[in-house]
């Protein structure tokens, strides 16, 4: 199952940059990025979540996320 996982995140981080113009002419300018990122916030937004997506992929399988902390889960969160 997490190998599964690190082709899907890895694919989609991957498609997410390599169809970053596709994507930025679907969703057009996103204002929060334009602001801190400069001229070309967008795109480089945009690049950022498919390295994310990448880094989780590839994380997930050698049990990066498996051993976390549970006292920095939120309090609300621990109810559910």
């Amino acid at each position: 199952m997490q190998y599964i996982l690190w082709i899907l995140f890895f694919g989609l981080g991957f498609a997410t940059i390599f169809y970053r113009y596709s994507l930025y002419k679907i969703t057009g300018d996103w204002e929060w990025a334009m602001k801190f990122l400069g001229a070309n916030g967008t795109i480089v937004a945009i690049i950022l979540i498919g390295a994310i997506l990448m880094f989780i992929g590839v994380a997930y399988p050698f049990g990066v996320f498996e051993n976390l902390d549970p006292r920095i889960v939120p309090t609300w969160l621990s109810t559910l």
